[in-house]
């Protein structure tokens, strides 16, 4: 495995643990392992192993972890230090997201001390002196953190301070969003005014991160005006017009209330702005057109969609260079057909013709017609299919009587 030889850096590692956590779930846990018995210093794969304990429902082996790992940053030189700030992001977050917010408040109100100083309490019930004075340690040390994070052109780091300071003023008062919206603009504001080429990426993070704490609050049922979520979310869009956490928390805001059809204009905007812009590098994504379909096929027939509007869907998705010859999208396709279509199965016939035309190396794309049409088609044409699949050397391993 490349990844345990320390090829691709931690992000590869990352990114290796959470596509195993959603393929092979009961073997991430070695995995993550094996990976921090050869990078030992990796905060980042230690945070990312709590995630794991935490997903599996292990909250209490998850904070060991982090705890572990904040006790361990003291070994390490400054620039793995810098990644501690991840871990106490962790602790906080993990909290948040299981409804704890006391509890997450006393993780923030942790942070950097040595001892045990005060605690601090939520919804402003606390007003002594020694809670002023955490809230004020906290305030200068993620502000502080953040500037130096900024100094050094870290803008990655500098939004993890930035999100933990969205968060303190939210876990004050969890009642109202005011104070964390707040906040999060003006951080935003001094995250993207650096000409550094790495400012989108960390600000696409932490926007995505104020979104989270927005579907947090409103799933807790705490008082927020869908304008503010619409509000935020058509901003984030605007700017990330293929960022499908944003497009996802949008449509479910909508789905709500389904007072009119937005997210279809939504949608009808950002392909707008492809047609109108084909030569920049964000255009054409396709996972914009798989949200558009999978869009089109939620509204269902109250809100006008029926079965030729999600194949218009289909159609205007694969005629973008972007997507033609992609085998997720027409095998999603012919499945549709497969399931929606009319009992003759003449339209999922055409399309799976047409899709081993545009992806004729997509093997799995030429097994549909033994998985799924062999009730529909001659045995003449299963054979002639099979008989193409072996001249194309797809490697069949049983012969045609064994498939059909």
């Amino acid at each position: 495995m490349l990844t345990s030889q320390g090829v691709g850096g931690d992000g590869l590692a990352e990114y290796l643990l959470a596509f195993e956590e959603h393929v092979s779930s009961s073997t991430v846990r070695k995995s993550a392992k094996s990976l921090l018995k050869n990078r030992p210093s990796s905060l980042r794969l230690y945070d990312a192993y709590a995630w794991i304990d935490h997903r599996h429902g292990n909250t209490e082996a998850a904070n060991r972890v982090w705890d572990t790992a904040i006790k361990m940053c003291a070994k390490f030189d400054d620039s793995a230090r810098r990644d501690a700030i991840l871990l106490w992001r962790g602790r906080v977050w993990q909290r948040v997201s299981s409804g704890e917010t006391s509890k997450a408040l006393q993780e923030l109100a942790m942070y950097g001390f040595k001892g045990t100083e005060g605690t601090l309490a939520a919804n402003g019930e606390s007003s002594d002196e020694t809670a002023n004075t955490v809230r004020l340690r906290l305030r200068n040390a993620f502000s502080g953190g953040r500037d130096h994070m900024l100094s050094l052109g870290l803008l990655t780091h500098a939004s993890l301070y930035s999100e933990l300071l969205f968060l303190l003023d939210y876990l004050l008062n969890t009642t109202t969003i005011q104070a964390a919206q707040t906040s999060f603009t003006s951080n935003l504001h001094l995250l993207i005014k650096t000409t550094n080429p790495k400012a989108r990426r960390a600000e696409a993070l932490f926007r995505q991160s104020f979104a989270r704490l927005l579907y947090i609050h409103t799933t807790a049922k705490r008082p927020i005006s869908p304008s503010t979520i619409r509000s935020f979310l058509t901003e984030c869009i605007a700017t990330f017009p293929h960022n499908t956490i944003f497009l996802s928390l949008y449509a479910w805001n909508e789905s709500r209330f389904r007072i009119d059809d937005r997210v279809r204009g939504v949608m009808r905007d950002i392909m707008l702005s492809n047609h109108q812009n084909k030569n920049e590098d964000e255009t054409d994504h396709i996972t914009t057109h798989f949200f558009a379909i999978h869009a089109d096929i939620q509204r269902g027939t109250i809100q006008g969609s029926n079965l030729n509007a999600v194949r218009g869907s289909f159609e205007r998705a694969l005629a973008h260079p972007g997507a033609a010859h992609s085998a997720g999208l027409w095998k999603w396709y012919f499945l549709y057909e497969f399931e929606h279509g009319d009992s003759s199965m003449k339209g999922a016939r055409d399309v799976y013709y047409r899709a081993i035309r545009a992806c004729p190396w997509a093997k799995g794309i030429w097994m549909l017609a033994f998985e799924c049409l062999t009730g529909v088609m001659e045995e003449a044409e299963l054979r002639g299919v099979y008989e193409m699949m072996v001249e194309k050397e797809l490697r069949i391993h049983v012969p045609l009587e064994g498939i059909s």
